[in-house]
């Protein structure tokens, strides 16, 4: 998934023959801009995306990030912060060619901190206001969270077949 993502972006690189400037105006601040707001200082976390390496004759991508102080590859992230990224640099790549559009999410729940869970819906619908995003998750943080939505609790009944609980 990340190796057809950098090739999108070398692709786009080539096209357009836009410079570095503008591809860091395009795919790195607008993450590193969310991330900001996702991974921020008063949770003790500061994530920020330094750069994207095109796989380039038969290499594999390479994805660097400063956390804190120190360099980490994309392999050695948490599953959280490789899961809010997969969905940043998904939602970021898409913006120009989907700017109004719904999303669906299954489970935004996993592997993310409670902090992220309770943060994680209105982060992205604050960093992408014209996106309507339909999200399932287990979490009861996700949905304790949830401001200016409709939101709908879904069960199963004694018949196995599923029904509305509640809508809001």
């Amino acid at each position: 998934q990340l190796e057809f993502k950098s090739h999108l972006i070398l692709k786009e690189f080539f096209r357009t023959n836009e410079d570095k400037s503008e591809i860091k105006d395009k795919i790195i601040n607008p993450i590193n801009q969310a991330l900001s707001r996702i991974f921020n200082k008063e949770n003790g976390t500061r994530l920020e995306l330094l750069e994207i390496i095109p796989p380039l004759e038969g290499k594999i991508a390479e994805i660097n990030f400063k956390k804190g102080e120190s360099l980490f590859h994309y392999n050695y992230l948490s599953a959280g912060e490789k899961e809010v990224f997969n969905i940043l640099i998904n939602l970021v790549a898409r913006k120009e060619y989907y700017q109004d559009t719904v999303y669906f999410f299954d489970e935004i729940d996993l592997h993310l901190h409670p902090d992220w869970q309770r943060k994680i819906i209105s982060h992205l619908s604050g960093i992408f206001p014209n996106v309507q995003f339909i999200v399932t998750a287990h979490s009861p943080l996700i949905v304790q969270s949830a401001e200016n939505v409709n939101l709908i609790i879904l069960e199963k009944g004694k018949d196995n077949q599923t029904h509305i609980r509640q809508e809001f």
